[in-house]
């Protein structure tokens, strides 16, 4: 049987259409085009990406994407069942050679379960817990925005222009969403209320937004102002060192700084 990415291929060329000429239609690495016809997704950017590259690829070449996205969701799911499978045969086998050696005798057993014991207790107390303080900071969104003091900000809008841009986005409506990291296609395609997406870029963002009001998002952590209401469109949205400020959430009391990040 062939494989998602035999398939994919094989698609391609009855079309006649290169990997390269999708790599420049779509933004996409010709690696990561690549990496998908030879099944290596391990190689692939995350779940996230992988599955706008999948959606992207197949769109180029006439395919139905959702049906195409169906068969990876399967070809991933049969794979950590394989993983699973055979961890279960090692163990097995581990099992099979104490027995043939005839060394579990009751003593042994009761021996082996205290140091099961002691292992687990051992990693437990190794894990360390997260305290309320760092729950806080691992939070994406702040959880009250006019709580933020105006020292934060002040030292956050002086951020160096050697510093990369970080965005989190946080989906609570259907949206349709286009994103370039510098001049690079991260995202093409819908995003749905729960989703959420971390990107990072050098120098720029563009965005082009279907539903400008079904997202929140932050800005290195940062809380972002709303960008339009529910259902309008925006299109080439530009953040970058020089503008970030004009995106950012400002509660009331705070005034912002002038450019000062060179």
């Amino acid at each position: 049987m062939s494989s998602l990415g035999q398939d994919l291929k094989k698609e391609r060329e009855v079309r006649g259409i290169s990997l390269q000429e999708i790599a420049e239609a779509t933004k996409i690495s010709l690696r990561y085009l690549q990496a998908l016809e030879e099944d290596q997704f391990e190689l692939l950017p995350g779940k996230f990406l992988t599955r706008a590259i999948i959606r992207s690829y197949a769109q180029q070449i006439g395919l139905d994407p959702e049906k195409i996205l169906q068969r990876y969701q399967q070809y991933t799911g049969e794979t950590q069942l394989a993983r699973e499978s055979t961890i279960a045969q090692k163990n097995e086998i581990i099992v099979q050679k104490f027995k043939s050696k005839k060394i579990v005798g009751p003593v042994l057993v009761i021996f082996l379960i205290l140091f099961l014991v002691l292992i687990i207790t051992w990693s437990l107390l190794r894990s360390p817990q997260p305290t309320s303080q760092e729950t806080l900071i691992l939070t994406p969104l702040p959880s009250s925005r006019e709580n933020i003091t105006q020292a934060y900000f002040q030292l956050a809008l002086s951020l160096p222009a050697s510093s990369p841009l970080k965005l989190h986005l946080k989906f609570n409506q259907k949206t349709w969403l286009q994103v370039y990291a510098d001049g690079i296609l991260k995202i093409n395609g819908l995003l749905y209320p729960g989703e959420e997406v971390s990107l990072e870029a050098k120098h720029e963002f563009l965005l082009h937004v279907g539903n400008a009001g079904g997202f929140q998002f932050t800005l290195n952590s940062l809380p972002g102002r709303r960008l339009g209401q529910s259902g309008q469109v925006l299109k080439n949205i530009r953040i970058n060192h020089q503008s970030f400020r004009q995106y950012l959430y400002l509660p009331p009391q705070i005034t912002p700084l002038s450019n000062t990040s060179g």
